[in-house]
Order: C-alpha cells, then structure tokens, then sequence
C-alpha cells in the first residue's frame, strides 16, 4: 500500500522560528525598509541578510508558513506592485509579533533560573493562544477545488482511534485528503483494523508523497497544546486533554454545560 503524507510549512515551531518572523515583520512594517520593492529576489535577499540565512529560499519558506498560519497576506505578495508596509501583517500576525518581541526581551533579563522559567511559561502560553487560533483555521487547498482542515481530521482520529503511531498517522493522511469525507474515514477505518490486527506492514518506501508529514504539523498541534506528541523512544500522538472549548469548536461540538 502507497502512503502518502499531508503537504506542510516546512518549519518547526519554536524560538529560532520566532526569532527570523520577529525581524521579517519588523522589516516588512518598515516603509523605509520596503521602499518601492516588490516581493522579488532583490528584496528577499535582503530579508535573508537580515535574519543571517545563507539563501532566499529560507525567506521563501518562512513567508509561506507565516501566510499558512495567518500571520501575512498573501494577495500583496502575489502581485507586481511594490509592497505597501500597512497592507502586510495582518492582526494575528501583529500578535504573534508581540509575543516574539516579549520573548526576545525575556531572554535578555537577570533573573533568577524559576523567575525565569515562569516567564517562559507565561509566554508559551501566549504563544498557544496564537497557534490554537492558527491551527483552527489552518487549511491544506487540494487540486480539485477541495480543502481539508488538518486539525479536525487529527482530533477526529484521536477520539476514534485513541493513539496514532508512525504508521497511523500516515495512513490518516492517506485516506481522509478532505474535510467532510465519509468515504475516506471508512477506508481509514478498514485500514487502521487491518493494521492493528498485523496484517499490514509498511516500510519507508511505502511513503510516495510528503515524507516529512510527520515532522511538521504533529509538531505545530503540540506547540498549540492541541495534541501530545512523543517522539523520544516511540513516536505518537494522544489528546493533550488541553483546550478543550478549542477542540469542541473544531469538531462542531456543545461543551458541557453550553444550552442545546
């Protein structure tokens, strides 16, 4: 059986990630910076200079996640008119800004190892107040004018299935490629019993499509306290048991105590 992964960013979450969207930002809110620049190799070159990243490719992939996660417009981006500072950022963007600028500043304080650690608490916190919000509305665009909400799709399994290893995980992606898809949750269905009862087994070469679908958004659902994923000794995922008015809103759920 071919496997086949969810498309991805590209990036992992966490400070280095925050440390390059922190300048980008301050950069493209800059008109000074952007002068009559469209979003061409010139400019991101100077993007990639600022963040100390060898190759505009590195930018390529940042704007993209930060479109994918809502932090920037994409239309701007997309046209051949110079890039207008006002138009760029949108409000969770300028959040999440924020949040990165504390977390720079944090970093700089003398403070003691658990005031310290409370301050980085605190702002992890804000950190999944933004990504709950971006995963939420995180949407993978298919060919056929169909979309899929990766999230829904992996709180759906979860609550089905409990626990998803490696192979779980990719055959999720293999079979559910679109929100709605009752057809494909049966398939998975078929599968994940045929699995767990040993009579499929899978190897690397069995994934023909994204081969990193494990890497990047298990990890950005855990960044979120969405989901918890282990990667240690035995890579998996389980409800974080986090979140939950989150979660009920994704899968279209009353939590208790909410009037019918």
């Amino acid at each position: 059986m071919e496997l086949r992964g969810w498309r991805y960013t590209g990036r992992n979450l966490g400070p280095d990630f925050h440390r390059q969207i922190r300048i980008i930002l301050d950069r493209l809110e800059d008109p000074a910076f952007l002068g009559n620049d469209t979003w061409g190799h010139p400019l991101q070159e100077r993007l990639a200079k600022e963040i100390g990243a060898g190759s505009s490719g590195v930018i390529r992939t940042l704007k993209a996640a930060c479109v994918s996660f809502g932090f920037l417009n994409d239309k701007p981006f997309r046209s051949y008119n110079p890039l207008r500072a006002q138009e760029l950022i949108t409000p969770r963007g300028q959040v999440v800004h924020r949040v990165a600028v504390l977390e720079q500043q944090a970093a700089a304080l003398e403070k003691d190892p658990e005031t310290k650690k409370e301050i980085a608490a605190q702002i992890k916190s804000l950190y999944e107040e933004v990504y709950c919000d971006a995963m939420r509305d995180y949407c993978i665009h298919n060919g056929d004018g169909t979309k899929l909400h990766p999230l829904g799709a992996a709180l759906r399994a979860l609550e089905r299935y409990g626990t998803l290893n490696w192979w779980e995980w990719y055959l999720l992606n293999t079979f559910v490629r679109r929100d709605g898809d009752s057809q494909g949750e049966a398939l998975l269905d078929d599968a994940m019993e045929r699995y767990r009862a040993g009579k499929l087994r899978f190897s690397s070469v069995d994934i023909v499509e994204n081969p990193k679908g494990h890497q990047y958004l298990p990890q950005h659902f855990d960044f979120a306290g969405l989901i918890s994923l282990t990667q240690a000794t035995r890579w998996q995922v389980t409800d974080s048991g986090r979140h939950q008015d989150v979660k009920a809103a994704v899968l279209g759920k009353k939590e208790d105590g909410e009037d019918e």
